[in-house]
């Protein structure tokens, strides 16, 4: 190239220099993105480049005179399909340097499970999936040094209840895992039955007790 192009044959002699410059700024570019986790808090979603073999959160490299706010939304909206819009908190996210490479992950929980990711930008994510902390696949080189860090945040952001409820009870007052309606089986229905027929009883003698106890 620099032997054909007029404009870049007096630097012809000085080529692998530039060349090796360029590799030098490309890596301290910091990479923003987002670690994407369900409701429950215990998976992630993990995206693989086009014909490659490593995995990696969504994420690249910030532009010039670009947020890292709006990096990692704009990063996440082109290789996942996802907006997430305003829901990214500017303190919540991890981050480390690596070779002079700063990186920073936004947490960003609550998304759904069944939504249909699709990367916008062509040829760019060959497989976008789900995975458990504890079941990631291998060559995630990019995603081990934020996990530990990762485990911790979520044992530090509990996944908050509705007011006056507690563990496993909903508002309803019905146990959560229980269906609203489920049906009986037959052994409950008779020990239900069998308490409302000793209430009855109870209510009666009592007022059998107070007709006789009354004096005419």
């Amino acid at each position: 190239m620099f032997a054909r192009c007029r404009l870049l044959q007096p630097l012809a002699h000085c080529c692998d220099d530039l060349f090796q410059d360029f590799k030098t700024y490309q890596r301290q570019v910091p990479v923003v993105g987002c670690i994407l986790l369900n409701s429950k808090r215990t998976k992630l979603v993990l995206v693989r480049n086009w014909k490659g073999t490593s995995w990696t959160f969504p994420r690249g490299k910030v532009n010039e005179g670009e947020s890292d706010l709006d990096c990692a939304r704009r990063e996440v909206a082109e290789e996942c399909g996802y907006d997430v819009g305003n829901h990214l908190e500017p303190k919540q996210h991890l981050e480390f340097v690596a070779n002079d490479q700063r990186m920073r992950m936004y947490i960003c929980p609550d998304v759904p499970e069944d939504y249909a990711f699709a990367p916008q930008a062509r040829k760019e994510i060959s497989t976008i999936q789900w995975f458990t902390f504890d079941g990631l696949p291998k060559k995630t080189w990019s995603v081990m040094p934020f996990m530990p860090r990762l485990k911790r945040w979520v044992k530090g952001h509990k996944i908050t209840k509705k007011k006056g409820c507690r563990a496993g009870i909903s508002s309803t007052g019905r146990a959560a895992s229980v269906p609203r309606n489920r049906p009986l089986t037959s052994s409950v229905n008779d020990v239900v039955q069998k308490s409302r027929e000793d209430i009855l009883n109870k209510k009666k003698t009592h007022r059998q007790e107070r007709s006789i106890s009354t004096p005419t």
